[in-house]
């Protein structure tokens, strides 16, 4: 399944693996995001500003464990139980 912009470029694609890219026509995890333009930085914005809760990024380690991970004024932090 390909995503097309108005002027018909296309932005993102759904693989028959499930994978899904934003910038890259063949994505090879489940969430790739890439910038169209070598040596450039990819940016991805989680949240917005003046939310009054922060964003919270739930990841798991190989073993399964999870750890909740979320950045307060420039301290990035992670936790075994929760954002809050």
């Amino acid at each position: 399944l390909i995503f097309r912009s108005k002027n018909g470029a296309e932005a993102a694609r759904i693989t028959s693996a499930g994978l899904f890219g934003i910038g890259t026509s063949t994505p090879t995890v489940m969430l790739q995001v890439a910038t169209s333009t070598a040596n450039a930085t990819t940016t991805m914005e989680v949240g917005k500003a003046n939310q009054t809760k922060g964003s919270c990024l739930k990841m798991y380690d190989t073993a399964g464990t999870v750890a909740y991970c979320t950045i307060v004024g420039t301290t990035f932090s992670c936790s075994a139980t929760s954002c809050e």
